[in-house]
C-alpha cells in the first residue's frame, strides 16, 4: 500500500484552490476535524482515566488552522508557511484587519492560551513533557475555536456544524 499525496492544484485544475480565498476553506474544514478528533479524544480520556500527549497538540492545530483560516480569507498575499506555528504572531500581524483577532490579543487570558499550546507543540509532539491543565483552560480553547468557526461561518455562509445546515421539512 503507499499513501500518494497530491496538491489540490494539480487534482482540482482551474478550481480556484490557488488563491488564499478558497485555500482559507480547506484551513477552516481542517480546523474544525482537528476539533472534532480532539472531543473524540477526551471521550476516551474520559473512558480510560488516561490523558493523552496529543491533546494540547491537537488543540493548538485547531486553533492554528481557524486562525490561518481567518487571515488567508481576507489578505490574498498571507503565507501561512511564514508563520510556521507561530499563532500568536498571526493574531498580532493581523489584529488591526480582524476583529477577532484583536478581541483575543486584548484578552490576557486567551493571549495566555495560545502562547502555553505553542509551547505544548513545541513540546508535547515529541513526548519531551509531561502535562497539566485546569478544565478552565481547556473549556476556553474549545470555547475559542467555536468562536473562531462561528465568525468563519458567519463571514462566508460555508456549514461546518450541524446548525449550519438548512433544516428540511
Amino acid at each position: 500500500m503507499a499513501i500518494k499525496l497530491v496538491p489540490l492544484t494539480k487534482a482540482f485544475p482551474k478550481s480556484g484552490y490557488d488563491t488564499n480565498k478558497e485555500r482559507s476553506h480547506f484551513f477552516a474544514h481542517a480546523g474544525v476535524e482537528y476539533l472534532l478528533a480532539y472531543e473524540d479524544l477526551l471521550k476516551q480520556e474520559e473512558a480510560s482515566g488516561h490523558k493523552f500527549y496529543v491533546e494540547l497538540p491537537l488543540l493548538h492545530m485547531t486553533l492554528e488552522l481557524l486562525i490561518k483560516a481567518h487571515a488567508s480569507l481576507i489578505d490574498e498575499s498571507f503565507n501561512p508557511k511564514q508563520y510556521r506555528h507561530q499563532t500568536k504572531n498571526i493574531l498580532k500581524d493581523y489584529a488591526d484587519e480582524i476583529n477577532e483577532f484583536k478581541l483575543i490579543i486584548e484578552n490576557p487570558d486567551k493571549i495566555a492560551l495560545i502562547e502555553q499550546l505553542e509551547e505544548a507543540w513545541k513540546y508535547l509532539r515529541y513526548g519531551e513533557m509531561a502535562f497539566s491543565c485546569e478544565g478552565k483552560d481547556i473549556h476556553l480553547a474549545k470555547n475559542l475555536a467555536i468562536e473562531l468557526v462561528e465568525t468563519y461561518h458567519k463571514k462566508t455562509r460555508i456549514p461546518f456544524f450541524a446548525h449550519h445546515f438548512p433544516t428540511r421539512p
